[in-house]
């Protein structure tokens, strides 16, 4: 015990310790007694360990494979050896602790985990020592990989050469900055420094502002505005304007300055009205004077107070003229045109005269209509009990509240026993009952476009629009509505009470809300020409052919509009992401120091260059920020243009609503610029997308004077073959599809190993798959493509690919485990599936770094080409498999096509986790747990040597799956609950419900 804890093993947290007995010795000799012993087994186990032959390949000729560094660093190196310490601003490193540090910097370094499980395999990627020299990771390009110890130091020894050589590693790591000055591995922060000191760009601003919006303009007659027609159709809807004395009657907007909203054609499905089709078209320009102008706007305060303010009459709307001159949309009023087209000032001037009433002065009105026959247009008329509900009223039903009341109920005989015992008013058996409708309903939210197929708003159709047999004085002139009486006595006047009026408010908040949104799309474009003429050029032709398109990239996901920028974000996502790959390749100031990056870092450094904070810094800067169109349609978060929400405090104080001062959150910002560059890649290309990412500041300058190629270098005649997996592509750089092909095992080799072209590949596949998904299927959601991209480049997908072609036979490596792994593969994949293998992760490398090659050297469109070509069978058995099927059952009936972790992840979010575990410490910690072994149930082995994926739903263990590796116990686990989903596919929703409610319940526990 005492040597184990010498040697430290004891340390490690449930080590396993094995001990060698020698048979040829008596056992009651007890040779392991004492240290000595102990010692000498220990030697013996080292020397036959060592013994082994080794896996590293000898160099054949040093001075073939590698010249002389010519670096800066160089007589630091030099001076670090004589000294036996390096020293940096921030921390030094001597002699005896170089070792350490480069073995630190060397792990730092992303290894495929089977790499990692053996001493001989994590030594293929360690540096290399030789006699005299060190190699360092293949990462590296080769004249800068070879570290040489000066002569005199040669007589040393072995132990302190290499000691030295590891000093002067890390002074060339340091000084080619792949060690920090701490002299450690880089973290995001020292990314972001090097970023920000050396290579972004200020972030392009706001130069010229919009003008100030001035009052109507001032002539010798009068004032100018601009009417624009609001025309309303429908088979119902005209059948009700005709009854209500509304015929030739219309909705107008009346602006002070030329709007373009004239291309506005909607379409909704009301339950009472059916189909509404709404145009807008420009009308006329009209001189009026500023008494006109002041009724225009009271009516348009008492149209919008009465149609869309809350009920609670907390809120209203007021109009402030000097706060809108300061907006970016045009303001502009509701107006009421008469049947010839003039503006109606008379009727307008009657509204807005009628909502000031008192409510006696309301009451007295309904009053004086139980005397007189049916009225000459009909009006809105409320209930004293209940406000909030109206009713057409058309005249006296001839009948009074003696009258018998159609329906049994318990102690009620007539009306006026209803209204006393169920309304709890006091109603005389005298008072006169008034013919009235139900009135239609208004709807809140957006209804553009809409689909009426759920079941249960054909129910509601079905339940308004049914013929019911009318009671006695009952009547029932617009077709659809519910017909009822109501006493005199009960009723009063609604502030807007004309009928015909109201009929056309129905979805005037829904049609001002989309020309809100037309508004800013075009205040945007106009704004972006002043200040972004790159993206401004680009929105304008987009705007000119796909107006919706452009709609949906400024509208955010919050806004609750069918059509959002969410796809296209997803899109931008990925073009960003190779914007900013292109770009640290080109970089004058940054691509020397890329070119020495591992994979690792070159992904850090490229999620730092397109970080959310810098993205949101780069849409407040430009001023793109203030017309993202993030408000829903509701009463407490969309005010119409023209106007400004106030609140009544319950002190009987009046303020603005906070809702004025509401901006898009911060991640909203930041996706609206990846938005923007995935509509600007769909419609115009790689290239524009890139162009406006430099206008905007976002990514770096580039320079396309970029040379790849390496000095003497001869092309490998057996590597130029995969250019006929490829389509035939000629290769300007060979030497760039040779190191595609190279594995970080290869340190002695002419040229680095795939990490930076595989790392390249990344975002051209990904831009590639989410681009063909996003075009190949409209109809889905983010979700679901996300789901169906995960299947085209996870890792099992592209080892696959790489098999079905044969690039693993140009593979060049020195992994002695490798082939046997791969061969592995292929049988696994022909006898359990493809989520059922353990791919070997440097297939799905080589395809990606094979990609990236084709990129760097030919360009986007013959890597695209090149990609479509050797993903076709995938992207064929997707496109087969989805062609007869609704989007909605895309989950079901893809399942072995589809990555079953992301189906996972995707369909039920946090409600279910599926986690390995080593068989060992399950049995362990989860003892208890059921476990799928082979086909049967059973226990984890305190001594087993296999992986068990857990499978939790809220955090409670359910079961477990036993498989040989993590990662397929995980797939294994996965593709069991997506067989369960597709037998039991109402869980799906029962699991969501549960998980938005335990949500809700803990953030109302922590408030």
């Amino acid at each position: 015990k005492g040597y184990v804890q010498m040697k430290g093993r004891a340390r490690q947290q449930h080590a396993r310790f094995f001990v060698f007995q020698d048979a040829s010795l008596d056992a009651a000799s007890n040779p392991y007694t004492h240290l000595h012993a102990a010692q000498t087994a220990a030697l013996r186990v080292k020397k036959f360990i060592e013994s082994r032959p080794e896996f590293t390949p000898k160099l054949l000729d040093s001075a073939l494979k590698f010249k002389m560094f010519h670096g800066e660093s160089i007589n630091a190196e030099y001076q670090s050896v004589i000294d036996g310490v390096y020293r940096t601003t921030k921390g030094f490193v001597d002699v005896s602790a170089a070792k350490t540090l480069l073995n630190r910097y060397t792990l730092s370094i992303p290894i495929e985990r089977t790499s990692r499980l053996t001493r001989d395999l994590l030594r293929q990627h360690l540096p290399h020592f030789e006699e005299n020299r060190l190699i360092l990771p293949a990462h590296i390009p080769s004249f800068a990989r070879c570290i040489i110890l000066p002569e005199r130091f040669h007589s040393f020894t072995q132990r302190e050469k290499q000691n030295m050589l590891s000093l002067m590693a890390c002074v060339r790591l340091h000084k080619l900055h792949l060690l920090n000055d701490r002299l450690l591995p880089l973290t995001r922060k020292d990314m972001q420094d090097k970023l920000i000191g050396v290579a972004l760009t200020k972030l392009a601003t706001c130069r010229k502002h919009s003008p100030k919006i001035a009052s109507p303009m001032l002539c010798s007659r009068g004032r100018k505005v601009y009417v624009y027609q609001i025309l309303q159709s429908g088979k119902t809807f005209e059948q009700n304007n005709q009854v209500l004395g509304g015929d030739g009657m219309s909705l107008c907007i009346t602006s002070i300055k030329p709007v373009d909203v004239t291309s506005t054609d909607m379409s909704f499905s009301h339950v009472e009205m059916g189909f509404l089709q709404i145009q807008v078209k420009e009308h006329s320009a009209e001189i009026i004077t500023d008494k006109d102008w002041d009724c225009c706007t009271k009516f348009h305060i008492v149209l919008l107070n009465g149609r869309w303010r809350k009920r609670t009459g907390s809120s209203f709307y007021v109009y402030n003229e000097n706060k809108i001159r300061h907006r970016i949309l045009p303001p502009y009023v509701v107006g009421c045109l008469t049947k010839k087209g003039c503006l109606d000032f008379k009727r307008m001037f009657r509204v807005a005269y009628e909502s000031g009433r008192s409510i006696e002065e309301r009451k007295a009105v309904v009053k004086a209509y139980k005397g007189h026959c049916d009225l000459q247009t009909p009006r809105i008329v409320c209930p004293i009990y209940d406000p909030n509900v109206s009713y057409i009223l058309y005249g006296p039903s001839g009948l009074t509240c003696a009258a018998d009341f159609p329906n049994s109920r318990e102690n009620v005989n007539t009306y006026g026993d209803y209204f006393r015992e169920c309304k709890h008013q006091k109603v005389d058996d005298s008072c006169v009952l008034l013919s009235v409708q139900r009135l239609w309903f208004l709807p809140r939210k957006m209804q553009r476009h809409s689909d009426l197929s759920s079941p249960d708003s054909l129910q509601k159709i079905s339940e308004r629009n049914a013929d019911l047999v009318l009671k006695e004085g009952e009547r029932s002139p617009c077709h659809g509505l519910v017909s009822a009486l109501m006493p005199v006595d009960v009723c009063i006047e609604a502030p807007i009470a004309d009928a015909s009026l109201l009929l056309h408010c129905l979805v005037l908040p829904q049609v001002l809300f989309h020309i809100d949104h037309i508004l800013t799309a075009h205040a945007f474009i106009d704004h972006c020409t002043n200040n972004l003429p790159i993206l401004g050029s680009y929105l304008r032709k987009i705007s000119n052919d796909y107006f919706d398109d452009l709609l949906e990239a400024l509208t955010a996901k919050g806004c609750g509009v069918e059509k959002n920028y969410d796809r296209l974000e997803f899109v931008g996502d990925a073009v960003l992401k190779l914007v900013h790959t292109d770009a640290l390749l080109h970089s004058t100031a940054l691509r020397d120091w890329v070119s020495y990056l591992h994979e690792g870092d070159l992904s850090t450094l490229r999620s730092a260059m397109g970080s959310n904070e810098r993205l949101m810094q780069a849409s407040i800067s430009a001023g793109l920020d203030n017309y993202i169109l993030f408000r829903e349609l509701g009463r407490s978060h969309w005010v119409p243009s023209g106007l400004e929400l106030h609140e009544m405090m319950n002190d009987g104080t009046e303020r603005v609503s906070y809702t004025e001062q509401e901006q898009a959150g911060n991640k909203t910002k930041a996706d609206f610029i990846e938005s923007l560059l995935g509509l600007i890649y769909l419609k115009n290309g790689f290239r524009a997308a890139r162009s406006v990412s430099e206008e905007l500041g976002i990514t770096l300058p580039r320079n396309s004077d970029y040379d790849v190629s390496i000095q003497g270098y001869k092309p490998n005649k057996r590597i130029l073959k995969v250019t006929e997996i490829l389509g035939g592509i000629h290769f300007n750089h060979p030497e760039l599809l040779e190191e595609a092909l190279t594995h970080p095992t290869c340190t002695h080799e002419e040229v680095p190993c795939y990490q930076k072209l595989e790392w390249v590949g990344d975002a051209v596949l990904s831009l590639f798959a989410r681009s063909w998904v996003y075009n190949q299927f409209p109809s889905l959601k983010v979700g679901e493509l996300v789901i169906l991209e995960s299947t085209i480049v996870c890792n099992e997908t592209l080892a696959y690919l790489c098999i079905s072609n044969g690039l693993q036979r140009y593979l060049n490596h020195c992994d002695p485990v490798l082939p046997g792994r791969i061969e592995a593969f292929e049988i696994e994949c022909k006898g359990r599936g493809l989520w059922a293998t353990d791919a070997p992760k440097c297939l799905g490398d080589i395809v990606e770094s094979v990609f990236g090659s084709v990129f760097v050297d030919a360009g986007l469109d013959a890597a695209l080409s090149a990609i479509d070509r050797v993903v076709y069978p995938v992207l064929g058995a997707l496109k087969n498999t989805f062609a007869q099927l609704h989007h909605n059952d895309m989950d079901f009936n893809a399942k072995l096509l589809i990555n079953p972790k992301q189906y996972v992840h995707e369909l039920v979010g946090g409600a279910v986790s599926v986690k390995s575990w080593k068989e060992e410490m399950f049995a362990i910690k989860k003892s208890s747990c059921p476990v799928w072994k082979d086909g049967i149930w059973g226990r984890a082995d305190y001594i087993g040597c296999l992986y068990i994926a857990l499978v939790q739903f809220f955090g409670i263990d359910v079961i477990g799956f036993q498989e040989k590796s993590a990662h397929v116990a995980r797939n294994r686990a996965c593709a069991i609950l997506m067989a369960v989903f597709e037998a039991n596919p109402e869980l799906i929703d029962k699991m969501r419900d549960l998980f938005r409610l335990l949500n809700k319940t803990q953030i109302a526990d922590g408030m």
